[in-house]
């Protein structure tokens, strides 16, 4: 993973020599940094609601101490949101998941307990929904190639100041390490109740594609006490949200469920909502029982992509104002 580069410039400057007197004055030196957001994390994805309305400009506030790694605000950077075309945005770097150190056996974070549901609506499981509080409970997979992560920003936001930034980028200094590539943010919930809304807003900030099949989507597994992937006892529901127009491979233990079949809209926030009850039984024919655990996924990614001559992709997604509850 590749560390933000600054570049400092200063210049100098001498007073003209007065007509009485000498007067000798130096600027102290000036800097500017300009960080360079690359594609790589810096550290160790028939609609029944959707709308679109335009991006808000977000006030340029201090941000707030401790956390991860931040880019100041002020400085410059390459996000191409509302406060970004500014010239002032803050970017925020997660800690690696569970502290993992490559070579050694990856194990997620633990599922965030919830304890009682109120049975009443509008309780979101989510725990910092709108990134607001840093980067936590939020994760990714450090331990996979085809696995990518994020940052948060202020670039832009559909809620407050924050929003959740992934970046995929293929090209000459960025070549695909595989055939399928996922930047992404993940967030694991403990519960025997089954949520039934899933809703949030996305913006498409970036969207350079190729003949290769590259979308953004959200996911929903609801599993047991198993929940690392392979063959274990889960139900998906994978929401396409946009970019794509068909099933990019086949999965027995996942349904796939069509947001959009259209490309996205670019430089506005889309907003998205589902009911989860409604889809698995429409989808599964019957509600999940017996399980523990519910994950929730947002991507963006490519699947298919041919390594031996890939095409150049570009996409960036931010993520924000998220919602998983009653």
């Amino acid at each position: 993973m590749q560390g933000m580069t600054r570049a400092i410039s200063a210049k100098c400057r001498v007073p003209r020599v007065l007509a009485w007197a000498v007067v000798l004055a130096a600027v102290v030196p000036g800097c500017r940094r300009e960080p360079r957001l690359d594609g790589e994390p810096r550290g160790p994805g028939v609609p029944r609601s959707s709308t679109t309305e335009p991006a808000a400009t977000r006030a340029d506030e201090p941000g707030s101490s401790g956390g991860p790694a931040a880019v100041p605000a002020g400085e410059a950077g390459s996000a191409e949101g509302p406060n970004a075309a500014a010239g002032a945005f803050e970017e925020r770097v997660p800690p690696v998941p569970s502290g993992w150190v490559a070579g050694t056996r990856f194990a997620p974070p633990p599922p965030v307990p919830l304890g009682d549901v109120p049975a009443t609506s509008g309780f979101n499981f989510l725990t910092n929904a709108g990134f607001e509080d840093g980067t936590e409970p939020w994760w990714y997979f450090p331990d996979r190639p085809h696995w990518g992560g994020f940052t948060v920003t202020t670039a832009t936001a559909r809620e407050g100041r924050w929003s959740a930034r992934l970046e995929l980028k293929v090209d000459e200094t960025h070549p695909p390490p595989d055939k399928t590539h996922i930047r992404g943010v993940i967030h694991d919930v403990r519960t025997p109740v089954l949520p039934n809304v899933v809703s949030g807003s996305y913006y498409v900030e970036t969207w350079e594609r190729g003949e290769v099949d590259t979308y953004t989507q959200f996911v929903v597994i609801v599993a047991g006490a198993a929940m690392s992937g392979g063959s274990v006892k889960n139900q998906q529901l994978r929401y396409l949200l946009a970019g794509i127009d068909h099933p990019p491979f086949g999965i027995a233990n996942a349904k796939f469920v069509y947001v959009t079949r259209e490309q996205p809209a670019v430089g506005q926030w889309v907003r998205f909502e589902r009911n989860l009850t409604a889809d698995f039984l429409e989808y599964w024919g019957e509600l999940p029982e017996r399980f523990e655990n519910v994950r929730i996924l947002f991507e963006v990614r490519y699947d298919n992509m041919d390594v031996s001559n890939p095409p150049r992709i570009h996409a960036v997604v931010h993520f924000d104002d998220l919602y998983l509850g009653t």
